[in-house]
């Protein structure tokens, strides 16, 4: 009986023993994450301080602080040390949509959007620019409502016949992308921002392409918008772009 309790006492000692350690494990992880988190943070603040400061600018102080607040919103090492505190703390934060890093679109997309020439047609003060319905579930139609509620998530665009400017991008061509609908501003409006990466002609064929809304990605949402349920223009132009903004 003796021998029994005993080995019971030992079992009972390495089973709290591994507790113990596992709460050390986490621990240091959690001031690992929040050390980690706190220099992304600094490295935004630095990055949007520096722009801020930067000589040379006349815009007025109001303006520069709109500038600041929303490079600031934008930044993605402040939007992913967020992310990451909000993590690493459990404190039960919303989870934010980190739209991609600004990046070159892949080298195939680039050589096949060249090869037809999508990039060289002179439309308005454009390279290449086409006018879509921004969902193909909510066509722009004559004598509508012009307006639209979108959500974050993928989206599919439809090229407009008659905005057309070549035959390199047919009318009803399909813009196969991705929206992100919250927590972007752009001088101090709520935005989304945007990228198509896919592109499916109306012969049937599919190629990679890189197109953003606008011409750097962001639309500013309408009056009236709603978390989650962004208010934008039906139609909206769309312009291929070689790098990702």
């Amino acid at each position: 009986m003796e021998q029994f309790s005993s080995a019971f006492q030992q079992m009972e000692t390495e089973l709290r023993d591994l507790d113990e350690k596992a709460a050390r494990r986490t621990e240091r992880w959690r001031r690992i994450g929040l050390g980690l988190g706190l220099l992304l943070l600094s490295l935004g603040l630095f990055a949007a301080g520096w722009e801020w400061l930067a000589p040379g600018s006349t815009s007025s102080a109001f303006e520069k602080g709109l500038s600041l607040v929303s490079t600031l919103r934008n930044s993605w090492p402040v939007r992913t040390a967020a992310a990451w505190l909000c993590t690493t703390f459990g404190a039960g934060c919303a989870a934010p949509q980190l739209r991609p890093i600004p990046e070159d679109c892949p080298p195939e997309a680039l050589r096949l959007m060249e090869e037809r020439n999508i990039f060289g047609v002179k439309y308005g003060e454009y390279l290449g620019r086409v006018d879509v319905d921004l969902d193909i579930n909510q066509p722009l139609i004559a004598g509508g409502d012009t307006i639209g509620t979108y959500h974050e998530g993928k989206i599919v665009s439809r090229v407009r016949t008659r905005s057309v400017p070549n035959d390199a991008v047919p009318g009803g061509t399909l813009l196969y992308g991705h929206l992100w609908t919250e927590g972007l501003t752009i001088d101090g409006q709520d935005a989304i921002y945007s990228r198509y990466t896919e592109m499916l002609l109306p012969d049937g064929h599919r190629i990679p392409v890189c197109y953003v809304l606008g011409t750097d990605g962001y639309i500013v949402k309408e009056p009236n918008s709603k978390p989650g349920e962004a208010r934008l223009h039906r139609k909206q132009p769309a312009l291929p772009i070689r790098r990702w903004p």
